[in-house]
């Protein structure tokens, strides 16, 4: 029995076996505790445990019977299941290979992972991994688009995603923000196969895959189990430096385990390196046992570190969700700056108090000192210069306020004066200057995109009182507040990948196109009675498309968004809807519109097309489709010219009806 106390001995001597172990001799539990012979049982099914899954960092027995797919010759490529065309080995990990491929029924890249020829039970763990992710429909997970076999062995084949994996940003430390975002949204896909009674335990960055939105999603459920799961995989199945210390002990991983190891994957993205000072696996253990130390972490950010972090899983998160909330609370936060970190930053995580939800600073460079002072007679004699000049004058003038700008401008000269702006803001913060234009009308400063948004403006406070119809300030990431922009005759307005999350300084402006793509923006009642005519509002928070009741929208774009109705678009003279990996069901408000050319409602509820019998002008459909259930109906869509990127006629008759 063991008793108080007993779990810190049993944790040296497990450390002590595998110390020897590794070296070659299998000591006996019973000899390990010749002190303490009360621990020998308990020893010995921590010991079973670690040997269940030593053949994970075993090298594959090519040997054995269990095969992957059969590659073709040299020149020849190979196609599984007559569909899919491997195309190159894109990963390969102790248990499976991945592949790029093609499908070639639907046009489009894939990924396709099958087991590495010689591990044991592979295709019925590959088949408990595709059943696991069928079941969790959430945007933040990639997808399971088919199951097959080739040559004896199972495949999955799911979404390709381009911008690789986490572990590709964690050298280049991101962005504190977008490290944050990006565990948010790992989190809240998390919580998401939590509440399906699903276990990753091995969340780590290289199963975080970037795609190229620069969104997080959560990957390779191998070793995920579900608490009825009769896998044989020992509670230390994982990745060393990201376990929880009860997983080392031998206890049952559940979804504060999960939360450990994101925890440690924000640490990692935040400081550029693990909680930890040792790479050698026996020496890690005891860090890891006696409580990782949270070194170089922001002061704001590190309760939540230490909150996921905890030693003791009664004290972590006690659901995704809730680290998802803090981590987003944390983001939207005051500009204050850090505060230096004192003393108790290097103290062990079991010493650290737990604060609630925490709020995160901006870390703007343009807000690292205050703006230059310009001269107003600079205003007022590049006012009165030729619209050539000004253009000239204002390049130098940002080059001159902005450290690293490279002086290229964009202007649009129309009557003898400068109605178009346009730059790149990765090192621009100051845009002043362009107060000088008086006859300015539209403005872009962007910044680029990568992994992630580039651009260091932050304040737009710099264009208060101007009378722009078309501002594009995409790409600069510490944008948060519109206010500014409040009474301006806009027209078009385009923020995305920034923090904003009020709508309201844009209420009766003359909007006819608004993108807020990738923002906090979490209601769209700032906008409910304007006429919009183009709305681009995936990847927010909206749950509740009915502020845009009434609206004469043609084009909207609400996929990957926590909404479930599309009832408020009912009637509107809608060209174009995508409202992929959403909750909707149901397609009857679209019914009766005819102006509809083409819809996306790939990985959604919908299992009824019906409603597009009467959507007379859809060209153009993307779907989950059915056979069974669809041919006849899509049939009888005439207008329909393609179907998953393929022609109509032939996409149809492919499905063999």
């Amino acid at each position: 029995m063991v008793r108080e106390g007993d779990d810190e001995i049993l944790a040296e001597l497990l450390l002590d076996w595998e110390e020897r172990w590794q070296q070659g001799t299998d000591v006996p539990a019973a000899d390990l505790c010749a002190s303490h012979p009360h621990l020998a049982g308990e020893l010995a099914r921590r010991i079973k445990a670690l040997k269940t899954v030593s053949w994970l960092d075993k090298p594959a027995d090519h040997a054995a019977e269990t095969a992957g797919p059969a590659l073709s010759h040299p020149g020849q490529p190979t196609i599984l299941a007559g569909r899919y065309r491997l195309d190159a080995l894109f990963a390969e990990g102790g248990f499976a290979q991945v592949w790029r491929a093609f499908d070639l029924e639907l046009q489009r890249a894939v990924a396709v992972k099958f087991p590495k020829p010689g591990r044991h039970n592979a295709t019925d763990a590959f088949m408990a991994e595709a059943r696991r992710v069928a079941r969790i429909r959430h945007p933040g997970i990639v997808p399971v688009h088919d199951v097959g076999r080739e040559n004896e062995a199972c495949f999955i084949v799911s979404e390709f995603v381009e911008g690789g994996n986490l572990g590709q940003h964690v050298s280049r430390k991101p962005a504190p923000d977008r490290a944050l975002r990006w565990v948010a949204e790992v989190a809240e896909a998390l919580d998401c196969a939590h509440q399906a009674s699903i276990i990753h335990r091995d969340i780590k960055p290289a199963n975080i895959l970037i795609d190229h939105h620069g969104r997080a999603l959560l990957a390779d459920f191998g070793i995920a189990r579900s608490p009825t799961s009769s896998t044989a995989l020992a509670p230390s199945v994982g990745t060393l430096p990201y376990m929880p210390p009860e997983q080392l002990e031998g206890a049952e991983p559940d979804a504060r385990s999960d939360i450990f190891s994101l925890g440690v994957v924000l640490h990692e993205l935040l400081t550029g390196r693990l909680p930890y000072s040792s790479d050698d696996p026996v020496r890690l253990r005891k860090e890891i046992l006696a409580g990782a130390r949270l070194e170089g972490l922001p002061a704001r950010v590190r309760p939540i570190v230490a909150r996921a972090m905890s030693a003791d899983p009664k004290a972590r998160y006690p659901s995704a969700a809730l680290m998802a909330a803090d981590l987003r609370n944390c983001r939207i936060g005051s500009p204050n700056r850090w505060p230096v970190l004192g003393a108790l930053a290097c103290l062990p995580i079991m010493m650290l108090g737990i604060a609630g939800f925490v709020m995160w600073p901006r870390p703007d460079k343009a807000q690292a000192n205050p703006l230059a002072k310009i001269d107003p007679a600079w205003f007022e004699s590049t006012a009165a210069m030729p619209a050539g000049e000004q253009a000239r004058a204002l390049a130098d003038k940002l080059r001159e306020l902005n450290p690293g700008f490279n002086g290229v401008v964009k202007p649009t000269i129309a009557d003898g004066a400068v109605e178009g702006f346009e730059f790149i803001t990765d090192h621009v913060s100051d845009i002043r200057p362009v107060r000088a234009l008086t006859r300015l009308k539209s403005l872009a400063c962007v910044g680029t995109f990568t992994s992630q948004a580039n651009g260091i403006l932050s304040d737009l406070s710099q264009l208060k009182g101007m009378n722009l119809t078309r501002l594009e300030v995409q790409y600069n990431s510490q944008i948060h507040d519109l206010s500014p922009l409040s009474g301006m005759p806009l027209e078009y307005f385009r923020t995305q990948r920034s923090l904003v999350s009020d709508l309201s300084p844009l209420t009766g402006m003359p909007l006819k196109v608004l993108v807020c793509r990738f923002t906090e923006v979490s209601d769209l009642s700032p906008l409910r009675g304007m006429n919009i005519r183009e709305l681009y509002c995936d990847h927010t928070l909206v749950t509740d498309l009915s502020p845009l009741e009434g609206m004469p929208l043609e084009e909207l774009r609400c996929h990957d968004m926590p909404i479930s109705s599309l009832a408020p678009l009912r009637g509107m003279p809608l060209v174009g809807l995508e409202c992929h990996r959403t909750d909707v069901a149901d397609l009857e408000p679209l019914r009766g519109i005819q102006s509809f050319f083409a819809l996306n409602i790939i990985s959604t509820r919908v299992r009824d097309l019906s409603p597009l019998k009467d959507t007379p002008g859809i060209k153009w459909l993307w779907c989950d489709f059915d056979a069974s259930r669809d041919a006849a109906v899509l049939r009888e869509v005439k207008s329909l010219e393609r179907i998953n990127n393929q022609p109509a006629a032939e996409f149809l008759k492919r499905q063999g009806n």
